[in-house]
């Protein structure tokens, strides 16, 4: 059975790319409360997860919602899979897909910024959209920057953090 692509379910395949759950769960952990509420209201107002099938947890500082379900699971790994081919445009899903590993993934160190464990085949998708790598550190911030924006809620802070590092750099280098 084909799956109709919506920019929630391939955000939810962005963020699940970087799960180490089993197939069939669906979720996160996370020490970002932000990410946790997004991912709960994807799951119960796009996907129509019954609130009573959604486990939430909160342990040592770490949020950890996720839900079963074995169908679903299987169509986010085949997302995952052939992503390279099905966002091969900078559309609604493809941008979403990005901000999903971006959310899960994604930290600045310094001046930049770096998606761990990225593969091969999401590098070559960032780099169809001009968003150049070296490694897992992104060499484009501000392409990624925008090609996430309005799909991740972490893109925003991300930005601010690097442009206040750059300021602080900026006024330590004046005599």
């Amino acid at each position: 059975m084909k799956v109709k692509l919506t920019p929630e379910l391939c955000y939810l395949a962005g963020l699940q790319s970087r799960s180490n759950s089993e197939r069939n769960a669906i979720g996160i952990s996370t020490n970002n409360k932000k990410l946790e509420e997004h991912f709960i209201d994807i799951a119960l107002n796009s996907l129509g997860i019954e609130p009573n099938h959604l486990l939430i947890e909160k342990t040592d500082g770490r949020y950890r919602a996720f839900f079963y379900h074995s169908k679903l699971g299987g169509q986010l790994h085949k997302i995952s899979e052939s992503c390279s081919i099905l966002f091969r445009f900078p559309n609604a899903n493809s941008r979403s897909y990005m901000a999903g590993i971006l959310d899960m993934a994604g930290r600045v160190s310094g001046k930049s910024l770096y998606i761990d464990g990225i593969t091969v085949q999401e590098a070559l998708m960032l780099q169809h959209f001009g968003v150049h790598m070296s490694g897992n550190r992104i060499k484009d911030i501000s392409r990624l920057i925008a090609l996430a924006n309005g799909f991740s809620i972490m893109a925003g802070s991300i930005e601010a953090a690097l442009q206040y590092k750059a300021q602080k750099q900026q006024q330590m280098s004046k005599p």
